[in-house]
């Protein structure tokens, strides 16, 4: 048996500041599985209670933009239904990543629906916040 992490990629309608949410459930012997060290002022945490599972870094210039994509709507989609992929967004592009898994049909079928929800979900916060030009 092999565990592996599975990524999945896609591209959004605008360029955006690098944030990561860092799912907290994943992690192994309370070891951050973050390959990058972020400066402690951009570490901060979403409000709510499912908030204190998950660790989110983006320079604080650009924290008012990541509260905008990652409204309450988006964060539901996350916190039921992929509570252990952590998430990073830089540029136009956003990045799923479940950790330490395998990947069996049932499995890639819940990650591809979550997934969906939750571009559908981004995009509308992309464009009501008119994010599309943000950082072009």
């Amino acid at each position: 048996e092999r565990q592996m992490d599975t990524i999945l990629a896609l591209e959004l309608p605008a360029m955006l500041p690098h944030i990561v949410i860092n799912a907290t459930a994943n992690e192994r012997a309370r070891l951050s599985n973050l390959s990058t060290n972020f400066d402690s002022s951009w570490k901060f945490q979403f409000e709510g209670v499912q908030g204190q599972h998950y660790d989110v870094y983006a320079d604080p210039k650009d924290r008012v933009v990541a509260l905008q994509l990652f409204t309450p709507d988006v964060l539901d989609v996350l916190y039921s239904l992929l509570p252990t992929t952590d998430v990073e967004v830089s540029g136009s592009k956003i990045w799923f990543i479940q950790r330490y898994g395998i990947l069996g049909e049932q499995q890639a079928r819940s990650l591809f629906m979550a997934v969906e929800q939750i571009e559908l979900e981004l995009r509308k916060q992309v464009h009501s916040a008119r994010l599309e030009n943000v950082h072009a």
